[in-house]
């Protein structure tokens, strides 16, 4: 197809020529060609361009006669984002990918081919014009409710309007707590944990997004131990989720084939006198690096001391390599992280006062220390976000909206149950979705995909 244009050779650009100046030469060098290799190749003529798509263009025009090759330049208005797409002598048009969406481009074409045993160029195009489609996301918060009247599983907006109840449960054998959605696959995958001496009804599932075509992917034979939170790896093929009951990370195939045990070690905390183990609650992956951030309390703790003591760990995916990030935690929940910005995030239940009833059984109330809080991945720089003097109240599930700058949790307030959101520094506090009595929601999740939903 012949050679591109030799003043605009990728060499050209890597020595750090300003794409604006790269633009302006454009539109000058037609000036230098000879009328003799403008008479002889012809022009392409005609050019016209329009949006094939959130990140194409189309791009048409008549041939240029004697042509061998075509290129059509494509560039944003302030210079930025140039490119060539070649295209063949006879095509008269061609696709241009990898464009930004919704954003203004100028294309123009130019001709090349051999003429009287020389390569030469034609003349530009005359210049057209396209934007490309912009990205259209369907955006939605997922929650499960543990509600011991009507346990459910519900969607919204993420203003909280037009909520839909997506999975109803029989509340004797199906409570979800953990879940965790696969955008591209339409799946969303959760964990039901009925409760306290129910484990043979402990269970691992999937439907699609709509909550239609519900299946078992891991049953309690396959040696569930009340599942909470939950985290895909869909590069892998692999969930990954916590249990309560037992203290373990346990990861499965997607379809609930494989399941293993694979963090022994991430709950083992040692006091010096004795060891102790983290009933685990929260998990979040970071794919990048390859590693697991887990929240965790030591119940056992709990009844010895009365005090809470949860911590945020970090562990190698196979649950090798276990650090602690952040300690003397009070009673944590949920986890999520914001990669982009190197941050993580988590709600903290508060201090909780501890006691034994009349058949020594622990319990414990709430002290008014609820807490949503942030820090660096390696735990650095921890910081309050949102406290009770800000209206907290038993913060569960937490989930990040990052390119809007905003996070989203549940909790249970005063005999509300509220979905909130605010800025992920923490101003900007709203209300989204009340319900009284209070129910039981735990876990949060954020869908955003580029069609329409199921």
């Amino acid at each position: 197809m012949g050679q591109r244009p030799h003043w605009f050779r990728s060499s050209l650009i890597k020595t750090g020529v300003p794409a604006l100046l790269i633009f302006t030469l454009l539109l000058l060098l037609p000036a230098v060609l000879t009328a003799q290799q403008q008479s002889k190749l012809g022009n392409p003529t005609n050019l016209q361009a329009s949006p094939a798509g959130p990140s194409q263009v189309k791009a048409t025009w008549q041939a240029a006669q004697n042509a061998e090759v075509h290129y059509v330049w494509s560039v944003r208005p302030d210079g930025a984002g140039g490119k060539w797409t070649a295209a063949a002598a006879t095509a008269g048009s061609t696709t241009i990918d990898g464009l930004s969406s919704g954003q203004l481009y100028w294309f123009i074409a130019l001709a090349g081919g051999n003429v009287d045993g020389e390569w030469q160029w034609s003349q530009y195009s005359n210049w057209a014009s396209a934007t490309t489609e912009t990205v259209r996301t369907v955006s939605k918060i997922y929650w499960t409710d543990w509600s011991v009247r009507t346990p459910k599983i519900q969607r919204a907006n993420l203003d909280g309007s037009e909520v839909e109840t997506l999975i109803a449960s029989d509340v004797r054998t199906q409570r979800p707590w953990g879940i965790a959605l696969d955008a591209q696959g339409g799946k969303m995958y959760w964990s039901h944990y009925p409760g306290e001496n129910t484990r043979d009804l402990d269970k691992i599932m999937r439907s699609n997004l709509d909550g239609t075509e519900a299946e078992v992917l891991v049953h309690a034979e396959d040696g569930l131990r009340h599942p909470q939170s939950l985290a895909l790896d869909l590069a892998a093929e692999k969930i990954y989720w916590t249990e309560e009951s037992g203290s373990s990370i346990r990861r499965a195939n997607l379809d609930g084939t494989q399941v293993e045990a694979i963090a022994d070690e991430i709950v083992r905390v040692d006091y010096g006198d004795r060891i102790g183990r983290l009933n685990l609650d929260g998990i979040a992956l970071d794919l990048t690096t390859g590693k697991m951030y887990i929240a965790g309390t030591d119940l056992d703790h709990v009844r010895d001391s009365g005090q809470f003591a949860s911590r945020i760990r970090r562990a190698n995916l196979d649950g090798s390599g276990v650090e602690d990030l952040v300690t003397g935690l009070h009673n944590v929940r949920g986890l999520a992280l914001d990669l982009p910005a190197g941050m993580m995030y988590w709600t903290e239940g508060g201090a909780l006062k501890v006691f034994e009833d009349l058949n020594n059984s622990v319990g414990w109330a709430d002290d008014g220390t609820a807490k949503i809080q942030r820090a660096g991945l390696d735990g650095s720089g921890v910081q309050d976000l949102l406290t009770s003097e800000d209206g907290l109240h038993r913060p569960n599930g937490v989930a990040l909206d990052t390119l809007a700058g905003k996070m989203y949790w549940t909790t249970e307030a005063s005999g509300f149950v509220k979905f909130r959101r605010a800025n992920t520094d923490g101003t900007s506090l709203e209300d989204l979705v009340s319900y009284r009595p209070a129910t039981a929601p735990q876990d949060i999740a954020i869908l955003s995909m580029p069609t329409d939903l199921p």
